[in-house]
């Protein structure tokens, strides 16, 4: 497993030693004043970085870094999901809508045009073979039947979908 590094903190401490020439500036460094004025220079490039790299980019403030949201597959949208599931779904910060999938051509059309309407875009699918194909998807949503809500999970269990 490869070690994460902040590159916030990276920069900082790369702009920080690159100050530093060799080991007489070491010796020097509480007595000259051109290496502080150098290292001001060099470091203000540092405190600017937050301000380059958008918050949301870093899973800072209100908004949920793109890594971090589940994408999510809605299998079955009937009426329960097109009520209740897909809206909460769209609402949430933590959650993107990518695939919609339904036997019914009218249902499947809905969906996408909901998901389109909050903002997304989500691929149509009528057979959910193909959606649990689709290696983008973290999880999925099974609003069918009741009588095909356990072939459906098991499929999506073997393709490691949540």
């Amino acid at each position: 497993m490869t070690p994460v590094v902040n590159p916030i903190a990276f920069t900082v401490a790369r702009l920080s030693m690159s100050c530093f020439k060799g080991k007489e500036d070491v010796k020097n460094q509480n007595t000259s004043t051109e290496n502080r004025r150098e290292f001001l220079s060099r470091s203000a490039g540092a405190i600017a970085i937050p301000t380059v790299i958008s918050a949301s980019a870093l899973g800072l403030g209100a908004a949920v870094a793109p890594s971090d949201r589940i994408t999510i597959g809605m299998i079955g949208i009937g009426r329960q999901a097109r009520a209740y599931n897909l809206p909460w779904f769209l609402k949430s910060a933590e959650t993107e809508v990518v695939a919609v999938c339904d036997v019914d051509s009218w249902r499947l059309k809905n969906a996408a045009e909901m998901v389109r309407q909050g903002g997304g875009a989500a691929r149509s699918h009528a057979d959910f073979r193909m959606l649990l194909d689709d290696s983008s998807i973290d999880a999925v949503m099974v609003s069918t039947p009741d009588h095909s809500h356990v072939p459906i999970s098991i499929a999506a269990l073997r393709k490691k979908k949540d």
